[in-house]
């Protein structure tokens, strides 16, 4: 379908509202992660705890992201993006409430996990409400604003964090949150009506679920691509882990102070994201890829070095990760586009098994660094720099051409 012409828009929302709507859904993961990540020194102490338990409270989060990542999209395909929509954001709200309201750190675990189980559903629809809405053509242009919205959002997240937390405490975080949530929950319930046009076509049929993500666990270089794109991501959690607590309790920075500076972070990650756009045309994924990998080692390696000659500063920590977030910008889209063209005909599929790879391996590395020595901090930049290490090797071993991959068989 071509994006619908002036006179064939019917949606209650104009086309610009629709744009926020999705935007804000898109970003909904982003900003549960990082807008309490200021928080996270002053909670061990407020839940009476081990900072271990409360680093623990991310990796709850993403395990319970990634898994929900194979929910939604067949959710929403079968019944619905509306549905979807309502009962994903009705989950996200519960858990906020959790999270605000509780009072030992076993509570707090459990609402954020209820929370990610909600959060899931906005990246994930709200990309199939674009292509349901705005059709083919109009969705590039779409998605490019989009786009923009979640790279601010891991900076937006925690600047507001750290200024809530400051005046107000560590819950008001997820009192923003819960209002968020409840506001997204009327205005899809009174203004979005279903979009998806062949709800009811498809069938939620495991078989074809399982035989789809077997040709893509067997295609080396969707699987290569997957590796990269992972290892990179996890990383970043790994940092966004830890980093509070270097910040907070080794150099001794205020919550609001390490909010803003988590604004470097977000200006390398775009930063990168636009080398990229604008190399796309006339580089293939591929080299754009090992591009983008050798600069995220580069970042990691003068992060580790920092570290290991106990010369860390709050200057060269925010240079290391900015160098780091470049790379990782010029990573992503060029990575995600070359293993989705490895096997277009199972895009959704293959989309879905990329971000439950991305979230279960971030889970991952954010359970080590919850459980490394706080006072050292060799232990988190080596697992930055080999995370980076192993990423830029998955995309030198993509070779240097693009190589279409057959279809497999059906009965495959």
């Amino acid at each position: 379908m071509d994006r619908p012409a002036a006179s064939d828009w019917t949606l209650p929302l104009s086309r610009r509202a629709m744009t926020i709507l999705v935007t804000i859904l898109a970003a909904m993961g982003a900003v549960s992660t990082s807008i309490y990540v200021p928080s996270l020194p002053d909670l061990a102490p407020a839940l009476n705890t081990d900072p271990a338990l409360v680093q623990v409270t991310m990796t709850a989060f993403l395990m319970g992201f990634a898994i929900m990542q194979l929910v939604y999209g067949p959710l929403s395909d079968v019944k619905g993006r509306r549905l979807a929509l309502l009962i994903g954001l009705s989950v996200f709200v519960v858990g906020n409430l959790i999270c605000a309201t509780a009072s030992s750190i076993e509570q707090l675990i459990l609402g954020r996990v209820v929370q990610a189980l909600g959060a899931c559903v906005g990246p994930v629809v709200s990309r199939a409400v674009v292509r349901d809405a705005f059709g083919i053509a109009g969705a590039a242009t779409v998605m490019a604003s989009v786009a923009a919205g979640i790279s601010l959002a891991p900076a937006i997240g925690p600047t507001l964090g750290g200024i809530l937390h400051t005046a107000f405490g560590w819950q008001a975080n997820f009192a923003l949150l819960t209002l968020l949530g409840t506001g997204l929950l009327y205005t899809i319930w009174r203004y979005l009506p279903e979009t998806n046009q062949q709800k009811g076509v498809h069938v939620f049929n495991l078989g074809v679920m399982r035989s789809s993500y077997r040709a893509l666990l067997g295609n080396r270089v969707f699987m290569t691509y997957n590796l990269a794109i992972s290892l990179g991501f996890a990383a970043m959690f790994a940092y966004i882990t830890g980093s509070p607590f270097l910040f907070i309790q080794h150099f001794h920075l205020s919550p609001a102070e390490f909010g803003l500076l988590t604004m470097f972070n977000a200006v390398g990650f775009m930063s990168g994201s636009l080398i990229a756009r604008r190399k796309a045309e006339v580089w293939s994924n591929i080299r754009l890829a090992q591009l983008g990998t050798m600069i995220s080692v580069l970042g990691g390696g003068w992060l580790l070095a920092q570290a290991v000659t106990e010369i860390l500063t709050v200057p060269g920590v925010i240079s290391g990760i900015f160098t780091f977030l470049l790379g990782l910008g010029i990573l992503i889209p060029a990575a995600f586009a070359g293993s989705i063209a490895a096997a277009p005909h199972l895009a959704g599929a293959g989309s879905g098994l990329v971000g439950f790879c991305q979230m279960g391996a971030s889970a991952v590395l954010s359970y080590l660094v919850a459980h490394v020595n706080r006072a050292d901090q060799v232990p988190l930049m080596t697992i930055i720099a080999v995370a980076a290490l192993i990423s830029l090797f998955a995309a030198l071993a993509l070779g240097r051409e693009e190589a279409p991959v057959p279809v497999p068989k059906s009965g495959a």
